[in-house]
């Protein structure tokens, strides 16, 4: 907006529909955390394996954390870490990449989401996550953090700090009594703004008003002429002279318009049965 001067719409992306198969209940005395994706330095991997190492002993043996993704392309680094970590404290766990409607179904069997990612443009995996009626603990940096309001449909972080991701952490594990507002506010962004309904409707309008603006326009234009016709043969108003010209003026133009359009369905009862 700054650079051109105008507004640029946002189309957020569609996802599929793929409702929990069972009712949502706490999934045990652990709370669950789920990272998606091959570890690296752009998906914060190592921001969440030091914010890990943050907690206290009392707050970790509440907890258990699973990486999920294709590790043959991770940062080896990264992935000892997550070893020796997992060897230290016993309740990490890395999962190789699996199919995507498996990984929806195993969503379900965690408490929290969390996307700590440097650079993230989206985050499908955190749109399905509220889909699910999940928790999101996000970074700033990721797209999908537009969409969330700290502590109301999900978490927020700040980027770049494992500091800030470990607090974080922390409120999610002693805060349980939130999460159920929580989840029901983040479903209803999910389908506020990434159903497959929103998504085709947001599309529609899109193609109507920067691919077909005549058209739109014009359809706008017969409207308000049938509605001035129509509070004029019920003697609600009284045009002058010049009102009336101009309304012929514009009826006509309308008029061409449809004339002119190779569709037959456009402008169909525009202006009225007996006008087309």
């Amino acid at each position: 907006r700054e650079r051109y001067h105008r507004e640029v719409p946002v189309l957020p992306f569609g996802v599929r529909d793929v409702p929990r198969r069972e009712s949502l209940k706490e999934t045990g005395m652990q709370v669950r955390f789920l990272a998606v994706g091959y570890l690296s330095e752009v998906k914060g991997s190592d921001l969440l394996l030091r914010a890990i190492c943050m907690l206290e002993p009392e707050e970790l043996v509440q907890t258990e954390f699973v990486f999920c993704g294709n590790q043959e392309n991770c940062n080896p680094v990264f992935l000892d870490a997550a070893i020796q970590l997992k060897e230290m404290i016993g309740n990490v766990r890395i999962l190789p990449q699996m199919p995507h409607d498996e990984l929806l179904t195993m969503m379900e069997q965690y408490d929290c989401l969390i996307v700590a990612s440097r650079i993230e443009t989206m985050s499908v995996v955190a749109v399905e996550m509220m889909m699910k009626e999940g928790v999101c603990l996000v970074s700033d940096a990721c797209g999908i953090a537009r969409y969330i309001e700290d502590g109301v449909n999900g978490y927020v972080f700040q980027s770049r700090n494992a500091a800030a991701l470990a607090e974080k952490l922390r409120h999610v594990i002693l805060h349980r009594e939130e999460w159920e507002e929580v989840r029901r506010r983040g479903r209803a962004t999910y389908e506020t703004y990434f159903s497959m309904e929103v998504f085709e409707e947001k599309v529609t309008q899109l193609l109507e008003e920067y691919m077909y603006p005549n058209e739109v326009r014009m359809r706008e234009l017969a409207a308000e002429i049938r509605k001035i016709r129509r509070d004029q043969q019920e003697g609600r108003i009284l045009l002058s002279e010049e009102e009336k010209r101009q309304l012929s003026e514009a009826t006509a133009m309308v008029q061409k318009y449809v004339d002119d359009c190779d569709d037959e369905e456009v402008g169909k009862d525009w202006l009225g049965a007996e006008q087309v």
